[in-house]
């Protein structure tokens, strides 16, 4: 039986708000110290980038994995490169360089202090920042045996996470579609380096649904999903080199990049230029090349070479021969899923060449690539300007500018048969209390690059045009404010929007950490976008349309650290969406504690929600297993926990296991299809063991 919805909430939710207001009062009854800059962990930065910077799942994902390497390896300010700093999201190149010419000038940092005292860096991003940063002493580099054999580092993660309520695809019953696994989800991870220089890394999954199977001849070596590499950096005029599978990072990522992208309010930072070949292992099954990276120069100049060869998931017209669809689900659960599975091989050969000072930076980079079968996808409109046939090329020139204290950037792309792809931004910074950043981007719908994304709404530089403005003040000590708004249009249907579409994306938030143990975050976000609409018209019946599609939320957060060892954190955040005249709303609440004492971290959230229709749904990033990303979405009625405990066995040996189950209120089912579950409730359990020797 379906529960009212006068029974959803239950009169939790006023408890848990009346908790969040307790807790205020005890942050402003608890006696006055003098101020400090907000302390930010690894975990709350990392929260912060995923919820803030970028637009899509594998973009945060991708966040995740590389900020999570970051805290657990920080960066030496007092010999990294301004390259290697801007690797943290929130250090711009002009950042970096501040940093490099303050120690070049005064010699290495100390303590931390000293950092702050850098004029060009605005304390709140040196706080967020503070996580992946270390200050190393100045020690020359040895590499005497005994120093290399202590440098040697290997370590181990075996995850295994299971859902506790299986949905229907699990089910014996074979006249349905069913899959062919079982339902856990199992991924393991070996990694060495030796002194930062070389490096190994091993990674397998298998997804949920998916089996285990031993077949080289179908390319299956027990797990589903296996990547890996061997790789070589800074030796002499050697920068890197791998051999395995990799990502490219080139310029703005317009022609040659691994994908994951800044979207909408977040695409100002553009003058942050590409890393280069980046060594890959992660759980991502598209986005990343497989052959041999390197790249060779000198602080000045640098040369890239790329060759890759991999097989990529495909649907193939029999009679034809011919590609319809290029799947990136990377699911292969069931027998059709397994029939698209690697069945068309990429051959690709790329290279750029790349000129950097302080300064200035120019690059120029490109690829051209071959597949084994003509592509020619499905007869759609939206379909009309993407790529076909079985050759691809791409090239693009990229430049950035950094002084103080203006910064700008600006990269143009090339594919046959389109006019320019062009992205540009300018972030100017006046003290340390002001900065203005602005960007622009250029997108024709001819534009059909394999292997560019950039930054805007949809994520790849195609068939849309857009400008955004992002101001972000600090007052005073402890205030930081940040408002943003990117307007854009897409001038050929898209998925799901048969016409040409616009629209407005705009956010404002407001922080204040008055105490070193307190911090309030206000966060107000709108958006305003075209769908498509069926209208009825008396001479020609009923044609698509287009109409006005609204989002609008506002959330306010705090967290109240009661010791270094105890914080609480809330939130409160209410959704309404409007589509024409119909409207729905959707209000999410949670109340987390977060513990940290010797050897037991303990992670754990209340979460209620109320949310009338999917399309007010609300996202909100939680704390996962190390490495691993997590962000419901919430719809419906209900309430959530989630339990994550880490223990640390002993030094370089580290457990931990999480616990969480949604409950849903208004319903007797949850899902649809194959992953529909009989019941209201979803449990979930995730393990995994970390061996760092």
């Amino acid at each position: 039986m379906t529960c009212p919805r006068s029974m959803t909430m239950g009169g939790y939710p006023a408890v848990t708000l009346r908790i969040i207001i307790f807790t205020g009062c005890l942050a402003w009854c608890r006696p006055p110290m003098a101020f400090s800059q907000h302390v930010w962990t690894a975990a709350a930065s990392i929260e912060r980038a995923v919820e803030t910077l970028v637009a899509d799942e594998d973009a945060a994902e991708h966040m995740v994995q590389r900020l999570s390497f970051l805290a657990e390896n920080p960066i030496d300010v007092n010999s990294a490169e301004p390259g290697e700093m801007e690797e943290i999201p929130w250090i711009l190149r002009a950042h970096a360089t501040a940093i490099v010419s303050r120690r070049e000038r005064y010699g290495p940092f100390s303590v931390w202090e000293e950092l702050e005292e850098v004029d060009a860096i605005p304390l709140d991003v040196l706080s967020l920042a503070r996580p992946f940063l270390r200050i190393g002493k100045s020690n020359p580099p040895t590499t005497s045996v005994g120093a290399v054999r202590r440098s040697i580092r290997v370590g181990v993660i075996q995850r295994v996470t299971r859902r506790l309520d299986l949905g229907r695809g699990y089910s014996p019953d074979t006249s349905r579609t069913t899959y062919e696994g079982g339902p856990a989800r199992v991924y393991s991870r070996l990694e060495a380096s030796v002194n930062d220089w070389l490096t190994l890394a091993i990674a397998a999954e298998k997804d949920p649904g998916e089996r285990f199977a031993w077949s080289p001849a179908e390319r299956r070596y027990g797990y589903d999903h296996v990547v890996g590499h061997v790789a070589a950096a800074d030796v002499g005029m050697l920068q890197t080199l791998v051999v395995g599978d990799f990502t490219p990072e080139f310029g703005h990522g317009l022609s040659l990049s691994r994908g994951g992208s800044l979207g909408g309010t977040g695409a100002t930072r553009v003058e942050k230029l590409g890393s280069g070949i980046r060594r890959f292992a992660s759980t991502a099954e598209t986005g990343y090349l497989r052959g041999v990276g390197l790249s060779i120069g000198g602080a000045r100049l640098r040369l890239h070479f790329l060759n890759s060869r991999r097989r990529l998931d495909a649907t193939i017209d029999e009679a034809s021969g011919v590609v319809t669809s290029i799947a990136e689900s990377g699911l292969h659960r069931t027998s059709s899923e397994l029939s698209r599975r690697q069945r068309i091989r990429e051959d690709l050969v790329a290279g750029a060449v790349e000129w950097r000072s302080d300064v200035f930076s120019l690059g120029v980079a490109g690829y051209s690539s071959r597949l084994s079968r003509p592509v020619d996808l499905e007869n759609d409109t939206f379909n009309r300007f993407a790529f076909s046939g079985d050759r691809a090329a791409s090239a693009s020139i990229y430049a950035r500018l950094s002084t103080s204290p203006i910064a700008a950037g600006v990269e143009s792309a090339l594919v046959s048969g389109s006019r320019p792809a062009i992205a540009a931004s300018a972030t100017a910074q006046f003290g340390r209390s002001v900065e203005l950043a602005v960007a622009t981007r250029s997108f024709p719908k001819e534009f059909a690059a394999l292997h560019g994304f950039g930054p805007g709404q949809s994520g790849r530089p195609q068939n849309e045009f857009g400008a955004s403005v992002a101001l972000l003040l600090t007052p005073s000590r402890g205030w930081s404010i940040t408002a943003a708004v990117d307007q854009y249009r897409f001038p050929w249907p898209r998925f799901g929007v048969a016409l040409p579409s616009s629209g407005v994306e705009a956010f404002v938030r407001a922080e204040y950490s008055p105490r070193r143990w307190l911090r309030l975050r206000l966060t107000r976000r709108s958006e305003s976008r075209e769908r498509t609409a069926t209208v009825h018209n008396s001479s020609v019946g009923t044609i698509d349309g287009i109409r006005d599609e609204v989002r609008k939320s506002v959330r306010l957060d705090l967290t109240f650290s009661f010791s270094s060892h105890l914080a609480l954190f809330g939130r409160v955040e209410a959704v309404r969406h409007t589509t024409g005249s119909n409207s729905t709303r959707g209000f999410l609440l949670y109340e987390g504690m977060q513990y940290d004492r010797g050897a037991i971290k303990l992670d754990a959230r209340l979460t209620f929600f109320d949310v009338k229709d999917f399309d007010a749904r609300v996202y909100a990033y939680e704390r996962d297993l190390r490495y691993a990303f997590a962000a419901p979405a919430y719809s419906g009625a209900g309430r959530r926990y989630h339990l994550l405990v880490t223990y640390s066995v002993r030094s370089g040996v580290t457990l931990q296991c999480k616990f969480s189950s949604t409950q849903y209120l208004d319903t007797d089912t949850v899902g649809s299809g194959t992953e529909e579950i009989s019941g209201n409730t979803v449990r979930e359990l995730r393990t995994q063991l970390v061996l760092r020797i």
